[in-house]
Protein backbone atom coordinates (compact mmCIF):
# COMPACT_ATOMS: atom_id res chain seq x y z
CA UNK A 1 0.00 0.00 0.00
CA UNK A 2 1.23 3.65 -1.03
CA UNK A 3 1.82 5.90 1.85
CA UNK A 4 0.45 9.74 0.36
CA UNK A 5 0.80 12.62 1.95
CA UNK A 6 -2.47 14.62 2.65
CA UNK A 7 -0.65 17.48 0.29
CA UNK A 8 0.04 14.89 -2.41
CA UNK A 9 -3.87 13.67 -2.59
CA UNK A 10 -5.17 17.39 -2.45
CA UNK A 11 -3.01 18.25 -5.59
CA UNK A 12 -4.00 14.59 -7.57
CA UNK A 13 -7.37 15.80 -6.42
CA UNK A 14 -7.35 19.13 -8.16
CA UNK A 15 -5.19 17.63 -11.11
CA UNK A 16 -7.76 15.38 -11.63
CA UNK A 17 -10.72 18.32 -11.22
CA UNK A 18 -8.74 20.42 -13.68
CA UNK A 19 -9.03 17.47 -16.41
CA UNK A 20 -12.38 16.88 -16.59
CA UNK A 21 -13.52 20.10 -16.59
CA UNK A 22 -11.12 21.27 -19.75
CA UNK A 23 -12.79 17.32 -21.32
CA UNK A 24 -16.20 19.17 -20.71
CA UNK A 25 -15.75 22.32 -22.16
CA UNK A 26 -18.02 23.93 -23.78
CA UNK A 27 -18.43 24.08 -27.48
CA UNK A 28 -20.31 25.35 -30.46
CA UNK A 29 -21.95 22.24 -32.19
CA UNK A 30 -22.89 21.28 -35.83
CA UNK A 31 -25.93 18.40 -36.46
CA UNK A 32 -24.90 16.65 -40.40
CA UNK A 33 -27.28 14.32 -41.88
CA UNK A 34 -26.06 11.29 -43.07
CA UNK A 35 -29.31 9.40 -44.80
CA UNK A 36 -31.91 8.91 -41.37
CA UNK A 37 -29.00 9.73 -38.61
CA UNK A 38 -28.14 12.91 -37.42
CA UNK A 39 -24.37 13.44 -36.26
CA UNK A 40 -23.83 15.81 -32.96
CA UNK A 41 -20.31 17.37 -33.49
CA UNK A 42 -18.44 19.68 -31.17
CA UNK A 43 -16.44 22.16 -33.51
CA UNK A 44 -13.19 23.09 -33.02
CA UNK A 45 -12.37 26.44 -34.85
CA UNK A 46 -9.08 27.66 -33.24
CA UNK A 47 -5.88 26.12 -33.21
CA UNK A 48 -5.69 25.50 -29.29
CA UNK A 49 -9.58 23.83 -29.44
CA UNK A 50 -7.61 21.29 -32.62
CA UNK A 51 -5.20 20.60 -30.65
CA UNK A 52 -7.13 20.01 -27.71
CA UNK A 53 -9.39 17.72 -29.72
CA UNK A 54 -10.64 14.48 -28.20
CA UNK A 55 -7.32 14.30 -25.61
CA UNK A 56 -8.96 12.97 -22.19
CA UNK A 57 -12.20 11.50 -23.28
CA UNK A 58 -13.06 7.98 -22.18
CA UNK A 59 -16.23 7.39 -24.34
CA UNK A 60 -18.30 9.22 -26.86
CA UNK A 61 -21.86 8.76 -27.22
CA UNK A 62 -23.21 6.98 -30.41
CA UNK A 63 -23.31 9.53 -33.10
CA UNK A 64 -21.12 12.36 -31.36
CA UNK A 65 -17.92 13.31 -32.49
CA UNK A 66 -15.71 16.49 -33.33
CA UNK A 67 -15.65 18.53 -36.47
CA UNK A 68 -12.51 20.48 -37.32
CA UNK A 69 -12.41 23.03 -39.42
CA UNK A 70 -9.66 24.38 -42.19
CA UNK A 71 -9.92 27.69 -43.14
CA UNK A 72 -8.37 28.14 -45.64
CA UNK A 73 -8.37 24.37 -46.30
CA UNK A 74 -4.60 22.68 -45.66
CA UNK A 75 -3.07 19.71 -45.86
CA UNK A 76 -2.97 17.83 -42.61
CA UNK A 77 -2.18 14.89 -40.19
CA UNK A 78 -3.81 13.75 -36.87
CA UNK A 79 -2.12 11.25 -33.86
CA UNK A 80 -4.01 9.80 -31.27
CA UNK A 81 -1.59 11.38 -28.28
CA UNK A 82 -3.60 11.58 -24.83
CA UNK A 83 -6.65 10.55 -27.22
CA UNK A 84 -8.29 7.61 -24.52
CA UNK A 85 -10.31 5.88 -27.33
CA UNK A 86 -9.92 4.99 -30.74
CA UNK A 87 -11.77 6.96 -33.37
CA UNK A 88 -12.66 7.38 -36.95
CA UNK A 89 -11.50 9.72 -39.29
CA UNK A 90 -13.36 11.27 -42.44
CA UNK A 91 -11.45 14.14 -44.50
CA UNK A 92 -13.78 16.33 -46.13
CA UNK A 93 -13.11 18.83 -48.93
CA UNK A 94 -14.12 22.32 -49.62
CA UNK A 95 -17.17 20.86 -51.59
CA UNK A 96 -18.55 18.61 -48.87
CA UNK A 97 -17.21 15.57 -50.12
CA UNK A 98 -15.51 12.80 -47.91
CA UNK A 99 -12.55 11.89 -50.13
CA UNK A 100 -10.25 9.60 -47.17
CA UNK A 101 -11.38 8.04 -44.46
CA UNK A 102 -8.58 6.40 -41.86
CA UNK A 103 -8.62 4.60 -38.17
CA UNK A 104 -6.55 5.80 -35.46
CA UNK A 105 -5.82 3.62 -32.27
CA UNK A 106 -5.92 5.26 -28.95
CA UNK A 107 -2.44 6.62 -27.04
CA UNK A 108 -0.91 6.04 -30.81
CA UNK A 109 2.04 8.79 -32.05
CA UNK A 110 1.28 7.22 -36.09
CA UNK A 111 0.51 10.49 -37.92
CA UNK A 112 -3.11 9.97 -40.02
CA UNK A 113 -2.50 11.90 -43.20
CA UNK A 114 -5.37 13.82 -45.18
CA UNK A 115 -3.59 13.49 -48.66
CA UNK A 116 -4.71 16.63 -49.57
CA UNK A 117 -6.72 19.76 -48.98
CA UNK A 118 -8.92 19.65 -45.68
CA UNK A 119 -11.90 22.33 -45.11
CA UNK A 120 -13.07 19.33 -42.40
CA UNK A 121 -12.15 16.70 -40.34
CA UNK A 122 -14.93 14.59 -38.81
CA UNK A 123 -13.83 12.48 -35.88
CA UNK A 124 -16.18 9.73 -34.79
CA UNK A 125 -16.01 6.87 -32.18
CA UNK A 126 -14.64 3.64 -34.11
CA UNK A 127 -17.20 1.49 -36.27
CA UNK A 128 -19.35 4.52 -36.70
CA UNK A 129 -18.01 5.23 -40.42
CA UNK A 130 -18.37 1.69 -41.17
CA UNK A 131 -22.02 1.66 -39.69
CA UNK A 132 -23.51 4.99 -41.14
CA UNK A 133 -21.41 3.83 -44.65
CA UNK A 134 -19.20 6.82 -44.88
CA UNK A 135 -16.77 6.39 -46.83
CA UNK A 136 -14.72 8.39 -49.83
CA UNK A 137 -17.55 9.97 -52.03
CA UNK A 138 -20.40 10.52 -49.27
CA UNK A 139 -21.68 14.05 -49.35
CA UNK A 140 -21.94 16.36 -46.47
CA UNK A 141 -23.90 19.80 -47.98
CA UNK A 142 -23.91 21.40 -44.92
CA UNK A 143 -20.01 21.12 -45.43
CA UNK A 144 -20.05 22.46 -48.58
CA UNK A 145 -18.43 26.07 -49.00
CA UNK A 146 -19.14 26.09 -52.98
CA UNK A 147 -22.42 26.34 -52.03
CA UNK A 148 -22.49 28.23 -48.65
CA UNK A 149 -20.05 30.98 -49.53
CA UNK A 150 -17.49 29.86 -47.06
CA UNK A 151 -16.46 27.81 -44.22
CA UNK A 152 -17.68 31.23 -41.90
CA UNK A 153 -21.28 30.92 -43.13
CA UNK A 154 -21.74 27.53 -41.50
CA UNK A 155 -23.69 28.20 -38.39
CA UNK A 156 -23.46 25.82 -35.66
CA UNK A 157 -25.76 26.06 -33.21
CA UNK A 158 -23.60 27.80 -30.12
CA UNK A 159 -23.87 25.14 -26.57
CA UNK A 160 -22.50 28.44 -24.74
CA UNK A 161 -24.42 30.44 -22.68
CA UNK A 162 -24.41 33.70 -23.54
Amino acid sequence: MFNVSSCTRKALLAIAILCCSLAVTAMDTLSLRIRDQTLELEVARTEAERERGLMGRCTLKENTGMAFFFDPPESVGFWMKNTLINLDIAFVDTTGVVFHTDTMRANSLTLHHSYGLVSVAIELPQGTLQRLRIGPGTYFPELDITKTGSEGTLRPKSSRHR
